[in-house]
């Protein structure tokens, strides 16, 4: 049985992009997704920020869900 579980990240802007990034590439290649994943954008985080956040959301609208079985839902 799967476990449904979230993540959560902080973003400010003195983040790089390219971490941000490989942050988010290590996120989705987990073997178990997350069911939600929080961004807390701490205040103006920049364009280029903003695009890699835009990038992430389109990847996980993207992918398949699971139901709490393993279950392509």
């Amino acid at each position: 049985m799967v476990e449904d579980y979230s993540g959560l990240m902080s973003i400010y802007s003195k983040e790089s992009p390219d971490l941000l990034r490989n942050a988010f590439d290590s996120i989705l290649a987990q073997t178990i997704l997350p069911k939600e994943f929080v961004c807390v954008l701490d205040g103006p985080i920049g364009l280029n920020l903003t695009e890699v956040v835009k990038w992430f959301k389109s990847e996980c609208s993207n992918r398949p869900k699971l139901d709490g079985s393993g279950e392509v839902v």
